[in-house]
């Protein structure tokens, strides 16, 4: 698909976001990035919540899971300030390990 169809749209701190109507469930997809100069790349979302496998990586449409199986958790939950809601990554340092003599997989 292309991407000029359904551009994102951006958020306050520098967040996208785009919404598709009728998207199924168990759909693979990536978002496009098109630099100021240089070619168009395809990327996974960082924010998924289900992947396919190597070499592709592409996201996975599908439901979010609920925290520990309790819907609504994130209206119950106790509100603080702004800094102290804020997502942590945690990133496998090897995973971004390219091999180049096999076709730069990771």
């Amino acid at each position: 698909m292309d991407g000029r169809f359904f551009p994102m749209r951006l958020l306050a701190f520098r967040r996208l976001e785009i919404f598709i109507p009728g998207l199924q469930e168990g759909l693979l997809y990536k978002y496009e990035i098109v630099p100021r100069r240089g070619a168009m790349r395809l990327k996974t979302d960082p924010y998924g919540a289900y992947f396919e496998g190597p070499p592709n990586n592409a996201s996975i449409s599908g439901t979010l899971p609920t925290m520990n199986g309790r819907p609504g958790w994130i209206e119950r939950r106790p509100r603080t300030d702004w800094l102290a809601n804020r997502s942590l990554y945690e990133v496998h340092v090897g995973s971004w390990r390219r091999v180049p003599e096999d076709g730069n997989r990771p």
